[in-house]
């Protein structure tokens, strides 16, 4: 895990470095075998009224233990949030977003050995105000596979790698600006799929082999005092898959899933209130099986659904553990929490899709699943989506979407934190390849935080937003000689 200035190197981020030039490094030497190549910049300006996602009630000064008094320690050498722009208080600002993007095809002078492409993209995010928390973002990706003429069908293997911006904490509304970190993520699988065992019936099983590295926050200062330093996990998996379904009808298919995957972790972040986790306590086995189904009403009407369970075993036995927070008075208060070494829950998914009109359509769905937070606990969360897409010329569209989500340590969201997000966008296309975009998002969090436990984010807080943004974007391409 790194934070990084990008102006001032240390031997902590020469790895960081390193790593990034290589990735560039490939991606222009493909890109230079490539034939067409697709570029795209855009940028975005974006008014934001609560940037940091808090409460709006500043948060309560706690009191210094005596031995801290004695040697002279202060809140802030304490690491006691306190200061603006972590008071607690909602702070506004306009963000400036600026982007560039340009991606290919492997396939020109690969195509008999490789089928793939790569996306290489870079951009800043400008805070006019808290400059601070000024960030290069980098959305950059190879992925491939071995062509037929090496690797015969069923039998496939493919690759992807790749640097991201994003927002990772589910506890943080989604596109935060102030909380976009890059992850590294790398995943290997190979196996069968679409094998016939019987008639209408298919059969696909294999091995993937996944990596994720928490790069953080790519500055572009240094320190900024009592900001919140946004942390993450460090893990690779081992997973074995296998599926099997069958086409009952021209309009019903149906299916078996089951997978059983291997989660260990090599670095830890410290977000919530248990600050000295090991990684051992962490790693775990998953077992998770679903019945998949899916619907054809029509060319316009489609339904799809999922129903399994999934049981989490962790490795090692897990010992109760303690941690210290804060009432309402500003002192401290023992909470001791006891995570259970075996979990399981129910996991499901279930949409709709209802394409109304040429470039138009409506979706419908529930997710409800078992996911590891930023910290690598796991959280049982559900959310219900729906989408709204409204083509009303050839050149202008609306989209409206809402979604409403909760998530949980544990197996219930008896104690929940529920978070409402709602979006809506105008996008009119000034030319082909330029579109200029106006839209809005809201967030409302509702937490209690006399029910956090040791699993939950420090930073879970109630908080409401509101994001104003106005944008263009504009693309072209390109053929090498």
């Amino acid at each position: 895990m790194f934070r990084i200035n990008l102006f001032r190197i240390t031997p902590n981020r020469i790895n960081l470095y390193g790593t990034t030039l290589a990735m560039l490094s490939v991606l222009l030497f493909v890109s230079s075998a490539s034939g067409q190549v697709a570029i795209s910049a855009s940028i975005q300006g974006m008014f934001d009224d609560n940037v940091f996602l808090e409460s709006g009630v500043r948060r309560p000064v706690p009191e210094l233990p005596a031995e801290a008094i004695e040697q002279g320690l202060t809140e802030e050498d304490l690491g006691l949030i306190t200061g603006e722009p972590a008071d607690g208080l909602e702070d506004e600002d306009f963000i400036t977003t600026v982007s560039l993007n340009a991606s290919s095809s492997l396939d020109r002078y690969f195509g008999d050995v490789l089928k793939g492409g790569w996306e290489l993209g870079a951009g800043f995010i400008i805070f006019s105000d808290f400059s601070d928390n000024n960030r290069v973002t980098i959305d950059s990706s190879i992925q491939f596979g071995l062509s037929d003429n090496v690797i015969p069908e069923p039998f496939f293997m493919n690759f992807s790698s790749g640097i991201s911006s994003q927002t990772v904490d589910l506890s943080v509304a989604s596109n935060s600006a102030a909380r976009s970190t890059q992850v590294w993520n790398t995943n290997l699988r190979t196996g069968i799929q679409n094998y016939q065992i019987a008639s209408n019936t298919n059969l696909g099983a294999g091995y993937d082999f996944s990596y994720s590295n928490f790069l953080g926050e790519f500055l572009l200062e240094g320190d900024r005092g009592n900001g919140f330093d946004q942390n993450g996990s460090d893990f690779y998996s081992h997973r074995f898959f296998i599926d099997a379904d069958n086409q009952v009808t021209k309009s019903y298919n149906t299916g078996i899933s089951a997978t059983v995957n291997a989660t260990f972790f090599s670095d830890v972040g410290n977000n919530d209130l248990e600050l000295d986790k090991d990684e051992d306590d962490l790693d775990r086995l998953v077992y998770e099986v679903s019945w998949v189904n899916t619907y054809i009403v029509s060319n316009k009407l489609s339904f799809s659904g999922s129903v399994g369970a999934n049981i989490t075993s962790l490795s090692e036995d897990q010992e109760p553990t303690t941690t210290i927070t804060l009432n309402e008075q500003g002192q401290e208060v023992e909470n001791i929490f006891q995570r259970d070494d075996t979990q399981s829950g129910i996991i499901y998914e279930l949409g709709m899709a209802y394409n109304y009109a040429p470039g138009s359509s409506f979706n419908l769905r529930a997710v409800q699943n078992r996911t590891p937070d930023i910290d690598g606990d796991l959280l049982t969360t559900r959310s219900y989506r729906a989408d709204l897409t409204k083509s009303v010329s050839d050149r202008l569209s609306l989209n409206l979407g809402a979604n409403y989500f909760t998530f949980s340590a544990g197996d219930t969201l008896s104690n929940g934190i529920d978070r409402l997000e709602a979006d809506a966008s105008i996008n009119y296309a000034i030319t082909q390849d330029t579109t200029l975009t106006l839209g809005y998002f809201f967030s409302d969090q509702e937490s209690d935080d006399a029910n956090l436990d040791s699993d939950l984010l420090f930073q879970t807080q109630d908080f409401r937003s509101n994001r104003f943004f106005i944008g263009i974007s504009s693309g072209l391409i390109g053929q090498n000689s």
